[in-house]
Formats: C-alpha cells, sequence, structure tokens
C-alpha cells in the first residue's frame, strides 16, 4: 500500500528476499537485515569478550594462542558500526515512498521513542539504584548520577551535553537518536 504513513516496500523486499518468501509473511520482515542484526549482536559480544582472553592468557603459561584469539576478534570489532548502517537503511526504508510532513514526523518519533525508552529509561533506573546502594553500603565507586545528568540520558543528551554515560555502552543510542533526527530533518528539508 501506498499514501500517507503507508510503507511501499515491495520493491526493496523482492530483491532482499528469496523468490517465493516474499508474501509468507504478513509483516514482510527482511530476514536479510535480520540475519545481519544476529551476526553484528555476535561481533558486539565477541568484542566484549577481549578482556576474558587477556586473562586467560596471563593466568595460563603459555598466552601465545588467547593473544591470538583476542588480537584476532579485535579484527572483528565492527558490529556497532553494522548497526549503525542498518539503522539507516531501515529508518529510509520505513519512510518508503510516504508523504513526509510534520504528522508523519510526529508519528515517526512516537514509534521510535515508544521502542527505545522503556528498556533504556529502566536501564538508567537500575543502574541508578545499584549505584546507590554500592554508595550506601560499600562506598566509593562514582556514586548517584546528578538529576542534571539523569535529565540528560532521558533525552539522549549525556554525550553532547558533557556527561558520564550511566552505563557506558548508551553512546550507541545516543548516536541512533541523534541519527533519526538528523535523517528527518534531510527528509524534511527535500535532501
Amino acid at each position: 500500500m501506498q499514501g500517507k504513513g503507508k510503507l511501499n516496500s515491495s520493491v526493496v523486499v523482492n530483491a532482499i528476499e528469496p523468490r517465493g518468501n516474499s508474501g509468507t509473511n504478513s509483516t514482510s520482515r527482511l530476514q536479510f537485515i535480520d540475519a545481519l542484526r544476529g551476526v553484528a549482536a555476535l561481533l558486539v559480544v565477541l568484542t566484549h569478550t577481549m578482556g576474558f582472553w587477556d586473562a586467560a592468557g596471563r593466568a595460563s603459561g603459555n598466552s601465545t594462542l588467547f593473544f591470538w584469539v583476542r588480537d584476532n576478534i579485535r579484527h572483528l570489532g565492527h558490529g556497532v558500526d553494522i548497526f549503525f548502517v542498518l539503522s539507516g537503511f531501515v529508518i529510509a526504508l520505513s519512510i518508503g515512498n510516504s508523504r513526509v510532513d510534520i504528522g508523519y514526523i510526529c508519528n515517526f518519533v512516537l514509534r521510535r521513542s515508544a521502542r527505545l525508552d522503556p528498556p533504556y529509561w529502566a536501564a538508567i533506573g537500575f543502574a541508578s539504584f545499584i549505584y546507590y546502594i554500592r554508595a550506601e553500603t560499600v562506598g566509593g565507586g562514582d556514586g548517584v548520577a546528578s538529576w542534571q545528568s539523569i535529565l540528560a540520558h532521558v533525552f539522549y543528551l549525556q554525550g553532547i551535553m558533557g556527561y558520564e554515560h550511566v552505563i557506558p555502552v548508551f553512546w550507541t543510542l545516543c548516536l541512533e537518536v541523534q541519527l533519526y533526527l538528523g535523517f528527518i530533518s534531510l527528509v524534511l528539508r527535500g535532501i
């Protein structure tokens, strides 16, 4: 279907999905994109295991194998890059041939917000609670983030405003939201 707020993805779906598979699922999921997301997630997990390989190499008498694995995993550390490229593709695909106006932009922002915000805000709250408990019971650590930092986090502005991330990997979400906003502004300008 084509029109305001509707996605016309049949050309892209047919180009990506093997013949005979398009139309079997009413949501027309892009299986290749989902597979790339899985590969990207695996690369992110592998990249985060580099500390394990360092420790295992030091703990063993023969560290050559462990350091070799670590060094080769380091070359695979492009999972986040793949996620950003996929996000750009999916954003463009979701807009498709739609007529983009303020109503469409508001709907777009609300859909993304409904998907990203609840788990993100829950993670901010949970991490802040853990930091508070740690500061009150064992002391030390970074303590509790200021209310200004929490407010900046709620609007994905902590990086721009110079606050430390409550959880270090939140930098990726900030960039994703900025990518959304940048893309929308380009579309509104007709670029």
